[in-house]
């Protein structure tokens, strides 16, 4: 738990980070939704289920344009959070060595993102073509994703090309299964939460929706994505001698 209690303080110490990064995902998901996709922590998702299979040209391009540009500024917020938590444990502070590393980690997170969201697009459309239960295609894709669900923080922290930080994202969530699990716990956790308190609140609000949407942008995402690159960096030894302490370094 002492992770969780240092990804707090860190998500509380670079709140105007996380702000910034909350306006960039508020400003990219009607952008998503338009693309029949959603943000997830560690990617974004297509709806295919929402995509017809008889799609005009123009529908065709217009679906595709908001999804690469949603997921660019996803891709650049992502960066930028996981960039500024690793300058906690270095020498250098937020500067122009940051927006430097940025401004080279943020188009290997986008080809990353994209590709990975063409080969879930591939698996849902083959699913239902094959009349296969949603459930199972979201199953299969979920097996797939895990274990590269810290590509970005092999890419930024690492300083990786994306097949590198593919495998060291694999190797790292065998090594530290337990950290993994702890992660989607927290995950499971406060998306369950956030349904109980729409589901509760939805008669008596009826911009629940949008509060909820609020809520996962502001705290759930970003807290996630500071939790997964503090998980990322305890195999560092700076890091593993911060949570021996139980504190972040000041």
């Amino acid at each position: 738990m002492k992770l969780v209690r240092l990804a707090f303080d860190s998500y509380k110490k670079n709140a105007k980070i996380v702000g910034l990064f909350a306006l960039l995902l508020l400003f990219a998901a009607p952008m998503a939704a338009l693309a029949s996709s959603y943000f997830s922590s560690g990617g974004q998702f297509i709806r295919f289920s929402n995509i017809g299979f008889e799609l005009s040209l123009i529908d065709l391009a217009g679906t595709m344009g908001f999804f690469l540009l949603s997921t660019l500024v996803f891709s650049i917020a992502l960066t930028l959070l996981i960039a500024v938590v690793k300058s906690q444990f270095a020498v250098t502070q937020i500067s122009s060595a940051i927006i430097e590393e940025i401004d080279s980690n943020y188009p290997q997170v986008f080809l990353f993102f994209v590709a990975f969201s063409v080969f879930s697009l591939l698996i849902g459309s083959i699913f239902t073509k094959a009349e296969i239960p949603y459930y199972i295609s979201s199953i299969v894709t979920f097996l797939v994703w895990m274990p590269f669900v810290f590509t970005p923080q092999a890419i930024i922290v690492g300083d990786m090309n994306i097949v590198a930080a593919m495998a060291d994202s694999a190797k790292f969530v065998k090594r530290k299964a337990d950290l993994a699990l702890l992660w989607l716990a927290v995950g499971f956790v406060l998306v369950g939460l956030v349904a109980v308190f729409e589901a509760l609140l939805y008669s008596a609000v009826f911009f629940m929706p949008v509060v909820s949407l609020v809520v996962v942008t502001v705290f759930v995402l970003p807290f996630l994505e500071v939790l997964k690159t503090e998980i990322y960096l305890s195999k560092y030894d700076i890091m593993r001698a911060s949570i021996e302490r139980g504190m972040n370094p000041e």
